[in-house]
């Protein structure tokens, strides 16, 4: 027997409904005619402000009963709640209906939803007739709470499933609210009076959703009276309990995407992979590509797609959730590098130009360019080998015969070091040449050749040239720029027979050459010149001595096992003269000047040597007499370019530039630049 708290009831007669009438007290017998209502009345202000649970039971027998029964009202509710009086009756209280019912020892009246009616001061009992005694009325509450948890809850896959503990009902109703409204519910019974939990799973597709905001799980238990049974002690129990669950749903998520910083070979087919979870589609973009699809997790890029260059990818994955799309995303970068495509040269068959300019265009970057040249023969005449520059066209330093067919070929390098396939082209020439110059050379006595060549004009003419080749030489271009007549002296010349050829050029680049003509020139003695001023020289006769000796950058090396060295000889090659004359004073003074004023000395003899250079060493004076002087010094050779010595306007002048000393016609100044 449980030993509850309880509020006692009163109990009134009354001829009419909605008054009080006569209070009947506890023992008293008491009549009821059909027409009379009775009124429970409670005072519920002693109650619990918020019982979990509440029980409602009355005593009431006919007269004529040898024992007295209890009677249950079941769960107060609806008919309280309907007036405000009552506000303290917990909200969660309702009715059942309950049915008349005959036991062995007498007629016991339950109260029906039918027998209740909505008053200012409880409820009310009508239509029941006969004589009765009041043995007592009480409200008596249990309060026993229900704790509801949520396990195992995923809102996307899986099923809710809600546990509680109610060890006194045997019915339960779980309730799912999403925003103060219900979005679905299970009910189900338990057995009454077991302690286990109970749990209750409620699948997702059973629920609707509104939002991804949390669900609120309210449970509610309560105590049915099995009325098939012989009447027990009436009991009735109520139950509410409430857990509020944060929904976790499975967003989408990229863990890795692939390439991530790692080069990757275009040339070849680049595998893309990622991890992601929750996926439903995925747009992959690099650089200008799309690639998009739905669950799959990696795509192969084609070979020869991407360019070289440093790449950004980016995923982007989704997924639907209740009409709300949910998204990650992640972004990496690689370098791809490939052979570049092959440049396109420009749609010109026909050039009108000896020296044209060939144009071509690439889609990728490069750092490099090689161009070729070949006459219809297929023999080379042009190869610029690797030219380190991104330009897109070439002019071509090769005169190209008029009337003739070449082919010309261009490929690229990138900066990865790799080259283009060859562009090729067939092309051929078709302009108007000048006139063939005439060339006469005769050498004179200041150890110089003069060139002397006449072209008869035309509109065609442009400009002529002049081009020497000596004695270990190949044939450089000394002036430039010169009018159809004109006269020049070589005077920069060593020993031995030099050759000439005037090219004249058209207005087309179109080129003719006159033939090659050649003079000697023979240098007396030992010779030192100022390069600026030819005219201020002196040569040393009587018994000089100048010792040659070439100078070349080796290095040996001994590999293991080897008996002897490997020689290595670099690229640095120069001449330094060991210089010892007999000289009279004015010939010392004379050479003093030279050293004092020069800029570039011009050494020069009879065995045929030709340096530029400088003396680099103090220079010596030992008498030998009281008129002659032993003079001795080192004469070390510079870098120094001949070519273009003479523009066509303006002197001859030695100017130093990147490194080297060189002659510049369109300059009057010496000195170094």
């Amino acid at each position: 027997m449980f030993d509850f708290p309880y509020i006692e009831g009163y109990l009134y007669k009354a001829s009419t409904p909605n008054t009080v009438g006569t209070r009947i007290l506890n023992g008293t017998e008491f009549t009821l005619a059909s027409t009379d209502v009775v009124l429970l009345k409670f005072d519920m202000s002693a109650m619990n402000s918020s019982p979990s649970v509440a029980l409602s039971r009355f005593m009431l027998s006919s007269i004529n009963e040898e024992q007295s029964r209890f009677g249950e009202v079941g769960y107060l509710g609806s008919a309280f709640n309907a007036n405000t009086t009552y506000n303290t009756i917990p909200s969660k209280t309702k009715i059942y209906s309950l049915n008349n019912v005959l036991y062995d020892y007498g007629k016991v009246y339950w109260l029906t939803n039918d027998g209740f009616k909505n008053a200012q001061y409880g409820v009310y009992l009508t239509g029941v007739t006969g004589t009765f005694r009041n043995f007592g009325l009480h409200l008596r509450w249990y309060e026993y709470s229900i704790t509801p948890v949520v396990t195992g809850a995923n809102i996307e896959s899986d099923n809710f499933t809600i546990t509680f503990n109610a060890p006194l009902a045997d019915n339960y109703t779980v309730t799912a609210i999403q925003n103060n409204a219900a979005i679905g519910a299970k009910t189900g019974t338990k057995t009454y009076n077991d302690a286990a939990d109970t749990e209750v799973t409620i699948a997702n597709s059973e629920l609707s959703y509104n939002s991804l905001l949390p669900i609120t799980f309210k449970v509610e238990a309560g105590y049915h009276k099995d009325t098939s049974e012989p009447q027990q002690d009436g009991k009735a129990y109520y139950y509410v309990g409430e857990t509020q669950q944060v929904i976790t749903y499975n967003s989408p998520s990229i863990i890795s995407l692939e390439p991530d910083n790692v080069n990757q070979n275009a040339d070849n087919n680049i595998t893309v992979s990622w991890v992601a979870a929750n996926q439903e589609t995925y747009v992959l973009t690099i650089d200008t590509l799309t690639y998009s699809g739905t669950t799959q997790h990696s795509l192969v890029v084609p070979a020869k797609t991407l360019r070289s260059g440093t790449k950004t990818m980016t995923l982007k994955i989704t997924k639907t959730l209740f009409g709300q799309l949910l998204t990650a995303t992640k972004t990496v970068t690689f370098l791809a590098y490939a052979t570049p495509n092959t440049p396109q040269l420009e749609d010109i068959s026909i050039y009108n130009s000896a020296t044209p300019t060939f144009n071509w265009i690439c889609v990728d970057a490069y750092t490099s360019y090689h161009f070729k040249i070949s006459n219809s023969e297929g023999i080379e005449v042009l190869n610029t080998n690797e030219v380190v520059s991104s330009d897109t066209s070439y002019t071509s330093t090769y005169a190209l015969a008029n009337n003739s067919t070449y082919t010309i070929a261009v490929r690229v390098k990138n900066q990865f070091g790799l080259w283009s396939a060859w562009n090729t082209k067939e092309i051929t020439t078709a302009f108007v040449v000048p006139n063939k110059p005439n060339v006469n050379v005769y050498a004179t006595n200041k150890n110089s050749i003069v060139i002397n060549f006449n072209i008869t004009y035309n509109a065609e003419f442009e400009k002529a040239e002049i081009w020497r080749k000596s004695p270990r030489s190949e044939w450089i271009r000394i002036a430039y720029n010169l009018d159809n007549n004109f006269t020049y002296e070589d005077e920069f010349l060593g020993s031995g027979t030099h050759y000439y050829k005037v090219r004249a050029i058209g207005t087309t680049g179109g080129i003719i050459e006159s033939d090659v003509v050649n003079a000697s020139i023979s240098i007396s003695n030992f010779n030192f010149a100022n390069c600026d001023d030819l005219t201020q020289s002196i040569e040393f006769i009587g018994d000089p001595s100048v010792r040659v000796q070439e100078i070349r950058q080796i290095v040996t090396t001994i590999y293991a096992g080897c008996a002897a060295p490997k020689p290595e000889i670099g690229e640095v090659k120069y001449k330094i003269a060991t210089c010892s004359f007999t000289v009279e004073s004015s010939e010392y003074d004379a050479f003093m000047d030279i050293f004092d004023s020069s800029e570039v000395i011009l050494y020069r003899d009879c065995r045929g040597e030709k340096i530029y250079g400088k003396v680099t060493s103090n220079v010596t004076k030992t008498p030998i007499t009281n008129s002659l002087y032993s003079m001795g010094f080192t004469f070390t050779e510079v870098s120094f370019i001949e070519k273009d010595m003479y523009k066509g306007d303006g002197n001859v002048a030695v100017v130093f530039f990147d490194g080297a000393y060189q002659f510049d016609g369109a300059v009057t100044f010496n000195g170094e630049g």
